[in-house]
């Protein structure tokens, strides 16, 4: 899978934000990297987690802030990445091969979030919040 990079229309009118969304692009650009091993998909597992906890409660606090009228359909996507996050941290490991079975479905379903979520759904709020 070809390397990501940051393009200004990514760009969500946030710093944090936009930093946040940076991040995941990193991520998704170290499972991509053909030679990841079982410690590299673990520590992107990690950060993953840490990306959900952070950015997912920092971007509803602001909307919930600026009485954002889809908040409650933002937050549903955020917990069903939440919830996929959880399942993949349950299964990952569960066999011997699973680490690098998984790789490119960590890799295509984040890809899928960028595209979108960030970009469609995050955009909603651009100059919003």
């Amino acid at each position: 899978m070809a390397q990501l990079q940051w393009k200004e229309e990514f760009s969500v009118g946030d710093a944090v934000f936009d930093a946040d969304h940076q991040n995941l692009i990193s991520l998704i650009n170290r499972l991509s990297d053909a030679n990841s091993s079982e410690d590299d998909i673990q520590w992107v597992l990690q950060q993953l987690e840490i990306y959900v906890q952070v950015h997912f409660s920092r971007e509803e606090m602001a909307m919930k802030e600026a009485d954002y009228p889809s908040l409650g359909e933002h937050k549903l996507e955020h917990d069903n990445f939440t919830t996929w996050l959880g399942n993949l941290k349950s299964t990952f490991g569960s066999e011997p091969d699973s680490a690098f079975h998984l790789t490119e479905t960590i890799a295509e379903f984040l890809n899928e979030w960028l595209t979108k979520h960030i970009l469609h759904t995050d955009m909603q709020y651009k100059n919003k919040i």
